[in-house]
């Protein structure tokens, strides 16, 4: 999971407008259940959830539907990407 979370750190943005942290996190357990609680337990101002499928598994639907059930009962808003986004 180390290697995961260095990765995921790597995409983030090191400054923000806001000043705000950015929070990269790998949690084992059900996708939806697990990232509702862990953004309602840390009062999370926004979910970034990226929705491309790896190669070869484009009649995969699970991201679309994880993406609606988790923008369904979130805390704060879900912002869904369907392509790498490079901040500069």
């Amino acid at each position: 999971m180390d290697g995961l979370k260095k990765r995921l750190r790597e995409l983030a943005p090191h400054n923000l407008e806001s000043g705000k942290p950015v929070q990269v996190e790998v949690l084992p357990g059900p996708v939806v259940d697990s990232i509702v609680q862990f953004s309602r337990e840390q009062n999370s101002d926004l979910i970034v959830m990226g929705l491309k499928s790896p190669p070869g598994f484009f009649a995969d639907r699970r991201p679309w539907l994880h993406a609606y059930a988790i923008a369904s009962d979130a805390c704060c808003p879900v912002l869904t990407v369907r392509h790498a986004v490079v901040v500069s």
